[in-house]
């Protein structure tokens, strides 16, 4: 979206593929407590909807957007800013988008480790992971890119 519409557009879009994300998962898991083996689905949903869209033929986006937008409907927002920071470095240290997602998702990860030790969102987060990082399974062939102020070259004019 970025590129086809610019910052605007692009952020508006991930402002509503979050929503797509925490809306109805903070529904069902906090409103209607399906805090089960149920919750399962419900939090893949919008993320599966989102990556093999029927109305685009199966085809979609990559699923990051909505998947902050799980976190922040499972952890009452803490997983899901905790992984964007960490996205957010990641893109700041390196040029590949895979690498910053796999250190956004690895920080949930940690995350869940640390305050949250439930199996059901272990089993959210791996197979949310699982699809998300299949999308970016090129970028993880060639390894990460780092910035050119990391390498220590100079980025010119």
């Amino acid at each position: 979206m970025l590129r086809a519409g610019g910052r605007g557009w692009a952020l508006l879009a991930a402002v509503l593929d979050m929503l797509k994300g925490a809306l109805p998962v903070a529904l069902a898991y906090e409103v209607f407590d399906i805090q089960n083996a149920g919750a399962i689905p419900i939090a893949l949903a919008p993320l599966l909807g989102h990556r093999f869209s029927p109305l685009l033929k199966g085809h979609g986006g990559k699923g990051v957007a909505v998947t902050g937008g799980i976190w922040i409907g499972l952890t009452h927002g803490l997983g899901g800013a905790i992984g964007t920071l960490f996205l957010t470095v990641g893109y700041l240290l390196q040029d590949g988008d895979g690498w910053a997602v796999l250190l956004g998702l690895s920080s949930i990860a940690g995350y869940l480790v640390l305050f949250n030790q439930d199996w059901i969102l272990f089993t959210i987060w791996a197979l949310n992971s699982l699809v998300v990082l299949w999308s970016y399974r090129e970028a993880f062939a060639e390894g990460p890119h780092w910035r050119s102020w990391i390498r220590g070259e100079d980025p010119g004019p």
